[in-house]
C-alpha cells in the first residue's frame, strides 16, 4: 500500500510587548543591502549632561512578531518511507540594546538602546529509511541558513566629554554588529539490527558544517580617532566542522535480565584562522601604537572534544518489580580554558514497581575531576607576548587566581529522584520529588554549593471515557553560595589582592511555585477534540551578602515574578484524508525587580536608562495545521 502525507502548520504572528513606553537616544541600522543609515526616529535625546534627557525624546514600543510555517511530505512506498520538510521563521519588531563609550573602569558611559530585530531562518531537511525484517537503514539531511536584515546598530553619543577620552570623541557615533548572516549544514547515516534472540545493535554517524562569513565592522566608526592598522581580513571567514558518532547495545542475558551499554563520541574542529585584533577602546580611544598593548588580542580556534560510555544491567521480576544498576564516564577536552580535560564518573541504582499502584526510587551519584587548574592560561592565550612582557608576573591574570569556573571545577553531585502514583475508579493521582546537590569542595571562590528539591502533585479525573479533567502543583526551591574577592587595579592591587577584609559571600534562595488545570475533550463532536490549559507561576529569589569590613553593602530587595498562561487548542479530521488544528496561547509575565522598577535615566551616574522599565509583559501567538493523506 502506497501512503503519502503532506503537512502544513503556519505560525500567526507572536507578540512580545511591554507594558509601559519607553525613551532612548537617538539608533540607527546600517542596512546591509542599501549601505546607508536609517533613522529609525524611536528618540532623538542629543542631551549633554549625564544621565538627562530632553522633551526631544519619542517613546517606543518594545513588540517583536514572529511568523512561521512548517511544510512536510511523507511518502511510503515498499520497505522505504522518504519525508521532505522546509521550516521558515521570521521575527521583526523592536528589542532593548546596551552600548558604552569609554576607555576604563573609571569613564565608561552606557545607554540602553531601542534596537530593530528583522531576521529570518530557514531550514530544508530530508530522510529516507529503509527497514525489512530485523534490519533499518536510514539517512537524515539537513540544510539551515540565518539572514539578518541590517548589519549594524548605530548610536550618536550623547554624553559630555570625560577625562581619559579623545578629545572630539564625544561627538562620535558608537556601533554593534547585529547577528551575522550565517549557514549551517549536517548529514546522518544510521542502521540497527535485531537477532531473533533480542540483541539489539544500532549505530549512526553525523557530519556537520557552520559557516559564517559576514563583513566585519570598522574598528571604530568615529572620525577624530587615529586608527594605523587595519583589520587582520575582511570578515571573519568562520567555519567549525562538526563529527558524531554512537552506538547501542542491548544484550537479553536471561528471560529476566539484560546488559545494555552505549558509546557517544564528538567533535568541534573550529577551522577559523588566527587573527590578531587590535582595537580602539570604546570608541573613544585611539588605537594603540604597536601590539605591546592590552587592547591587542588573538581570536584563536575554539575546539572541543566530548566522549562518554555507558554501561547498565536490568533485572525484572515475574511480577512488576525491575531494578536497574548503571555506571558511566565522560571525557570532555576544551582549546585554550583553564581546565584542558574534565573527567566525570557516574553511577546510579534505581527500583521500579508498575501497575495501577506504582512508585520508583532513583539515587545518582558523581564524581567530576577537573585536574590542574591553569588559572591565567586564557590570558596568557589571547594576549601577545610583546604585551605580557610588559606586565609583572604576579599580574598575570583576568580573575582571581583562587576563583574557579563551576562548568570546570572538581565537583561532587549527590541526586535522588522518587515517584508514588495510583489510580482506583475515574480518578488516578501522582506525586513526584526530587533532590540534587553539587559540591564544589576545592573551589575557594566563586560557586561553592548549589542545592535543588522540589516537589509535583497531579490529580486527575475521567469525567466521560472520551473527557478527562486533571490539575497540578508544583514546589521547587534552590539555594547556591558563591564566595569572592572584591580587589581594585592600578595602585590599589596590591593592598587589595591579598586582603581578607575584602572577601564577599552571597547566598541565593529561589522559590518556585506553580499552579494548573487541564481539560480535554476528545470527542465533543464527531472527529474532533478541544483542549484547553490553564497554568501560573510565581518565582521568588532573595539574596543575601556578607562582606569584610572593607566593603560596604546594603540588602538586596527580593525579586518576584508572576506568569500566567492559557492555552486553547482545537482539532478536526474531515473524512479520511485531511485533518485541521488550530492552538492560540496568551502569555503574561508581571514582575517586581529593584534592578528596574523606578529607574530612571538619572538614577545610575553616568548611565541613560529607559524612563520607564518592563514590569508587564504580554504574550501571544496563534498557529494552524493542516495534514492531507492521499
Amino acid at each position: 500500500m502506497r501512503t503519502a502525507i503532506a503537512a502544513v502548520a503556519l505560525m500567526l504572528p507572536l507578540a512580545a510587548t511591554a507594558g509601559a513606553p519607553a525613551h532612548t537616544v537617538e539608533v540607527r541600522i546600517d542596512d546591509a543591502d542599501a549601505a546607508q543609515r536609517i533613522d529609525l526616529r524611536l528618540g532623538t535625546s542629543r542631551t549633554r549632561t549625564r544621565g538627562a534627557q530632553d522633551a526631544e525624546a519619542e517613546p517606543f514600543e518594545v513588540r517583536t512578531l514572529r511568523e512561521s510555517l512548517d511544510a512536510g511530505w511523507r511518502r511510503r512506498f515498499d520497505a522505504w518511507q522518504v519525508d521532505a520538510g522546509l521550516r521558515v521563521e521570521r521575527r521583526h519588531g523592536t528589542s532593548v540594546a546596551g552600548g558604552t563609550f569609554g576607555s576604563t573602569g573609571g569613564n565608561v558611559r552606557a545607554a540602553v538602546l531601542a534596537a530593530p530585530v528583522d531576521h529570518e531562518t530557514r531550514e530544508w531537511r530530508f530522510s529516507a529509511t529503509w527497514q525489512r525484517d530485523a534490519m533499518l537503514f536510514r539517512i537524515e539531511g539537513l540544510l539551515a541558513a540565518f539572514e539578518n536584515a541590517h548589519r549594524s546598530l548605530q548610536w550618536q553619543n550623547p554624553f559630555p566629554a570625560v577625562a581619559g577620552w579623545v578629545p572630539g570623541a564625544a561627538d562620535g557615533i558608537g556601533a554593534l554588529a547585529e547577528a551575522p548572516d550565517n549557514r549551517a549544514h549536517d548529514f546522518v547515516v544510521a542502521w540497527a539490527w535485531q537477532s531473533p534472540g533480542g540483541v539489539r545493535l544500532d549505530a549512526d554517524a553525523g557530519l556537520g558544517q557552520h559557516e559564517q562569513n559576514e563583513p566585519l565592522l570598522p574598528y571604530t566608526m568615529n572620525p577624530v580617532l587615529a586608527v594605523t592598522r587595519g583589520l587582520p581580513r575582511a570578515s571573519l571567514d568562520g567555519r567549525v566542522d562538526r563529527r558524531r558518532m554512537q552506538a547501542r547495545l542491548r544484550v537479553p542475558m536471561t528471560h529476566t535480565t539484560a546488559f545494555d551499554a552505549r558509546w557517544r563520541a564528538e567533535r568541534s574542529d573550529d577551522r577559523t584562522a588566527p587573527a590578531l585584533f587590535l582595537y580602539p577602546a570604546g570608541d573613544v580611544a585611539n588605537q594603540p601604537a604597536t601590539p605591546a598593548s592590552g587592547r591587542a588580542r588573538w581570536r584563536l580556534p575554539r575546539d572541543f572534544r566530548r566522549e562518554r560510555i555507558d554501561a547498565g544491567w536490568q533485572w525484572r521480576s515475574a511480577r512488576r518489580d525491575r531494578v536497574r544498576v548503571e555506571l558511566g564516564h565522560e571525557a570532555i577536552e576544551r582549546a585554550y580554558a583553564e581546565v584542558a580535560e574534565t573527567r566525570e564518573t557516574r553511577f546510579a541504582a534505581e527500583w521500579r514497581r508498575n501497575g495501577a499502584r506504582n512508585a520508583h526510587l532513583r539515587v545518582e551519584r558523581a564524581t567530576r575531576d577537573s585536574g590542574a587548574y591553569r588559572d591565567n592560561l586564557p590570558w596568557h592565550a589571547y594576549h601577545t607576548d610583546a604585551y605580557i612582557e610588559t606586565v609583572a608576573p604576579g599580574m598575570r591574570f583576568e580573575n582571581h587566581p583562587l576563583l574557579r569556573r563551576f562548568n570546570l571545577a572538581d565537583r561532587e553531585r549527590t541526586a535522588v529522584r522518587a515517584g508514588l502514583g495510583s489510580s482506583w475508579g475515574a480518578w488516578h493521582a501522582g506525586l513526584l520529588g526530587s533532590y540534587r546537590d553539587d559540591a564544589y569542595g576545592d573551589s575557594v571562590f566563586g560557586l561553592t554549593d548549589s542545592r535543588q528539591v522540589g516537589v509535583h502533585l497531579d490529580v486527575g479525573y475521567a469525567v466521560t471515557g472520551s473527557q478527562h479533567l486533571s490539575t497540578w502543583v508544583s514546589l521547587e526551591s534552590w539555594e547556591s553560595r558563591q564566595d569572592g574577592r572584591h580587589f581594585r587595579g592600578g595602585g590599589f592591587f596590591a593592598a587589595d589582592f591579598g586582603n581578607p577584609d575584602r572577601d564577599w559571600r552571597a547566598v541565593t534562595d529561589d522559590q518556585i511555585r506553580g499552579l494548573g488545570v487541564n481539560w480535554r475533550h476528545d470527542a465533543p463532536w464527531r472527529d474532533g477534540s478541544i483542549g484547553l490549559d490553564l497554568s501560573h507561576m510565581r518565582s521568588r529569589a532573595e539574596v543575601a551578602v556578607a562582606a569584610g569590613p572593607a566593603i560596604s553593602t546594603a540588602p538586596l530587595r527580593p525579586v518576584v515574578a508572576d506568569i500566567s498562561r492559557a492555552s486553547l487548542e482545537v482539532a478536526h479530521r474531515f473524512g479520511e484524508r485531511l485533518s485541521v488544528r488550530a492552538a492560540a496561547t496568551y502569555e503574561r509575565w508581571r514582575s517586581r525587580d529593584w534592578a528596574t522598577d523606578g529607574v530612571t535615566p538619572t538614577t545610575v551616574s553616568g548611565v541613560l536608562g529607559l524612563t520607564e522599565g518592563f514590569p508587564d509583559r504580554g504574550l501571544s501567538w496563534a498557529s494552524v495545521s493542516v495534514e492531507w493523506r492521499f
